[in-house]
């Protein structure tokens, strides 16, 4: 399996605070089966420069790759970033930002109001061959209250990440899995922070989908995941032909 959005290199925001929690963090994402993973810690284009950020991110790999050596696992890591929203994105290097040497870019919305713009971001941003994977979908109040806006989206060419924990509130999951089903979500991430307020729940949020969805649907939204991280073209029959609803 692959984790496509999480934040556990140590020390590069509100993620893992040194490598101790990093490494109980992969021991975690490891047990439940993640073999593939990005590290996708926040970037602010208000807050820092692409080129800050990515030599920040550059020595914090370096300290949780030292501290892996003789650890008994073995992953497959691309150093990417969680970007925050702003129509001037197109005006940053944003390929540094992309999850490894894919065109994927982890974008995430404000939770607060719908930020203006987002179609034209996300059209400049594909135009400069870009492709936008919003994160955690389920955290946008405007986006519960109005899937047509995701549906827009999806069928320009963005893809929908949902976090695995999100599947284990019964409310939210309900509506996750409509969303599912209209082709409007496309891969499930951890999104982990810390060993307890926010731990990976992979392994849980794929059992509750193959519970709720079928092994089928469960297997493909995995398997989605694990081509994005090689920058494979997705097998998903109605991707970016979402359903109306």
């Amino acid at each position: 399996m692959t984790d496509l959005h999480c934040h556990i290199l140590p020390g590069m925001d509100d993620g893992a605070k040194d490598t101790a929690v990093s490494l109980e963090l992969l021991r975690r994402e490891y047990e439940d089966g993640v073999r593939n993973i990005a590290f996708t810690s926040h970037f602010n284009s208000e807050r820092t420069t692409v080129e800050a950020f990515t030599v920040k991110r550059q020595a914090a790999f370096e300290q949780l790759t030292a501290a892996l050596e003789g650890q008994p696992m073995q992953f497959d890591f691309k150093l990417g970033a969680e970007v925050f929203f702003s129509p001037g994105l197109c005006e940053l290097d944003t390929r540094a930002l992309c999850m490894g040497d894919t065109a994927y870019l982890l974008l995430e919305f404000p939770t607060t109001h719908k930020p203006h713009f987002i179609r034209q971001t996300l059209y400049n941003l594909q135009q400069q061959g870009i492709v936008p994977l919003i994160a955690h979908i389920e955290r946008y109040p405007y986006v519960l209250e109005d899937p047509t806006l995701l549906y827009d989206w999806v069928a320009a060419g963005a893809y929908a990440q949902i976090n695995a924990g999100a599947l284990l509130e019964p409310k939210l999951c309900k509506k996750l899995c409509k969303f599912i089903q209209w082709g409007l979500v496309h891969v499930i991430s951890t999104d982990t922070h810390s060993p307890d307020k926010r731990p990976p729940r992979m392994a849980q949020g794929v059992q509750q989908l193959e519970k709720l969805l079928g092994k089928e649907t469960a297997a493909r939204i995995v398997r989605n995941g694990d081509e994005l991280f090689h920058d494979q073209e997705l097998d998903a029959v109605t991707l970016h032909q979402p359903k109306k609803f």
